[in-house]
Order: C-alpha cells, then sequence, then structure tokens
C-alpha cells in the first residue's frame, strides 16, 4: 500500500474540566489545579515526617553496616574531608562561632568535663567521666557542697589536681561550689571522707 494516503487525524488535546481553557493534565484537571489538590492532600510538612520516622526505621535496622561504611569512607577520605571541614569552617566562621557558643551555653557540664579530659591529657594523666556520672555524683550527695555543704552551683574539683598527677575520672572529682574549690586551690584534700 502507498504511503501517505491515509493522514491520521491530528489528535485533538483533552480540555480539563477544571479550566476549559487549559490542557488534561490527570483526573481531568489541568496541570496547576492537579498540583494544588496534591499539596492539599500531601502537605510538606506531613511528608518531611513521614521521611524522618521512615529514616530513623532504617537505621535502626542498618545502623551497624551505615556506621562502618562511614567509618570505611572517612578512612579513605580522611584528608580531604578534613580539608573540606576547614575551608568550611574559615567560610562560616561567624556562623559556626554562634553555633559553638549556644550550645556551649546550653550543655556546661559536658564542656566542662571535655576541659576536664582535656587538661588531664595535657598533663598525660588521662582519664576523664561523663555528664551522666558527674550528674549521679552530685545527686548522691543532694546537691551539696562538701566542703561548706550550701546548695550552690556546683562545679568538679579534683581530689589530686591535675598539677600533681590527678585523673580526670569520675573516682578523682568531687562537687564543691566555686568559692571554696577556689579555696582550695592545688591542695589535696578529700571532703567526701567527711561526707561519706
Amino acid at each position: 500500500m502507498p504511503k501517505g494516503i491515509y493522514k491520521r487525524k491530528p489528535k485533538e488535546p483533552r480540555k480539563a474540566e477544571c479550566c476549559p481553557d487549559k490542557k488534561h493534565f490527570a483526573r481531568g484537571l489541568c496541570c496547576s489545579c492537579y498540583w494544588k489538590a496534591y499539596w492539599k492532600v500531601h502537605p510538606p510538612r506531613v511528608r518531611g515526617e513521614r521521611k524522618k520516622i521512615g529514616d530513623r526505621r532504617y537505621y535502626r535496622k542498618n545502623r551497624r553496616r551505615i556506621i562502618k561504611q562511614a567509618q570505611q569512607y572517612y578512612a579513605k577520605n580522611r584528608v580531604s574531608k578534613l580539608r573540606y571541614a576547614s575551608a568550611y569552617q574559615k567560610a562560616h566562621l561567624k556562623e559556626h562561632n554562634a553555633a559553638s557558643a549556644k550550645h556551649s551555653r546550653n550543655n556546661p557540664e559536658l564542656y566542662r568535663a571535655y576541659g576536664h579530659k582535656r587538661r588531664a591529657n595535657k598533663t598525660k594523666a588521662g582519664g576523664s567521666y561523663t555528664v551522666s556520672e558527674w550528674e549521679s555524683l552530685c545527686k548522691k550527695y543532694n546537691y551539696r557542697c562538701l566542703n561548706c555543704g550550701k546548695k550552690r552551683k556546683l562545679t568538679a574539683d579534683h581530689v589530686i589536681p591535675i598539677s600533681k598527677g590527678g585523673t580526670s575520672n569520675i573516682d578523682n572529682i568531687q562537687p564543691l561550689c566555686g568559692p571554696c574549690n577556689s579555696s582550695k586551690g592545688t591542695k589535696t584534700t578529700d571532703f567526701r571522707r567527711r561526707n561519706g
């Protein structure tokens, strides 16, 4: 049969029921009306929450594998990751400093513990304690200073000072208020025996 004898009828675009002057997109709606209806049923906030729940569930199931992959990736790309982190921090210095200051204000005990650990590592004495260990130690002594017995804001005092080779382990820490901790100085005084 020779070509071109039968011409195809031009396909007429279906008109949308919502906006007759626009083309039909899906479910009898034009493109803009379809997406308006879609976002009403699936708001971004709800989808985001569902995605978070799904992501958490996936992480719990595959935690070990995910951590192992992340460690392997970091080991391979350590230099480039550190270089990128350093460059990013320099480029966003104000934001980084503001975020760090906010985090230290919200978690003072964590930063104190970190500072003690750092000082102990510098003197090669070592040792560290967690925030939960510090909280349980304060609770044990009813949140009172072991020297004056007053309920004040407590600070972590080293029984054997770091300058004299004391560690930052929790068994070398006693809760004292600021003035008592300052007056004790670098003396090796164990107030826990009095209150034991």
